[in-house]
């Protein structure tokens, strides 16, 4: 279920908080959890430090959506 996984997340995120993949995966959890806010500012983050090009544009893509459900 997604709260354990973003527990799970979180623990690891602990071990290795410089792992920009770990940012991404719990934007996407806290978002599937209904934590609108919170997943669009670790989205941010993740874009901000990452340097996987295909993941920054997933993660643009699902930010806009976020985004757009708020308005």
């Amino acid at each position: 279920d997604y709260e354990t996984a973003l527990v799970i997340v979180n623990r690891m995120r602990l071990f290795a908080p410089d792992e920009p993949r770990l940012l991404f995966d719990q934007g996407v959890l806290q978002a599937k959890l209904g934590n609108i806010r919170e997943a669009i500012t670790t989205l941010e983050s993740f874009i901000a430090v990452s340097q996987d090009r295909s993941t920054i544009q997933d993660a643009r893509a699902f930010l806009a959506a976020l985004k757009s459900g708020l308005n």
